[in-house]
């Protein structure tokens, strides 16, 4: 199209006189051809273009909505006790593997205000030299290397 064009304004610039009419309507008519040719092709990439980032538009949006998706699920994927206290035993989860909500997946050994309240058994004979507020070291076997 710009040679075209090139070629009109130079003919009629340094050549007046010696370019015929018909030279003049040929080049004028091949300009405003590919005028309109590049004019298509900008139409026609316009819309095919358009056409593609409205697609990755969506597809964008779709990822963003599984993102979203993704961290409430993670959310719902920590696991909480409903005390503080010590772990004394703990059922093996897989990764990947479900769990029912409530499933006991743990026992725990529940701690008040940096207290352990235990309840043992005493034989009979050993009763009467127990008191009120006597001290003991209690360890578990699954805190072995931890002395309660």
């Amino acid at each position: 199209m710009e040679t075209y064009r090139f070629q009109y304004e130079v003919a009629t610039k340094l050549f007046p006189q010696t370019i015929s009419k018909m030279e003049l309507q040929e080049s004028e008519n091949n300009f405003n051809k590919s005028k309109i040719e590049f004019e298509n092709f900008i139409s026609d990439n316009l819309v095919k273009y358009s056409e593609e980032l409205d697609y990755n538009n969506s597809v964008v949006s779709e990822i963003e909505a599984n993102i979203e998706r993704l961290k409430v699920q993670l959310k719902q994927t920590v696991l909480k006790s409903t005390c503080e206290g010590y772990i004394e035993e703990l059922q093996v989860i897989n990764s990947g593997e479900s769990i029912i909500a409530e499933s006991k997946i743990a026992r725990i050994i529940p701690e008040n205000n940096g207290k352990l309240n235990v309840y043992i058994n005493v034989n009979a004979q050993d009763i009467a030299e127990l008191h009120d507020e006597d001290e003991f070291t209690l360890s578990l076997e699954s805190r072995a290397d931890h002395v309660l």
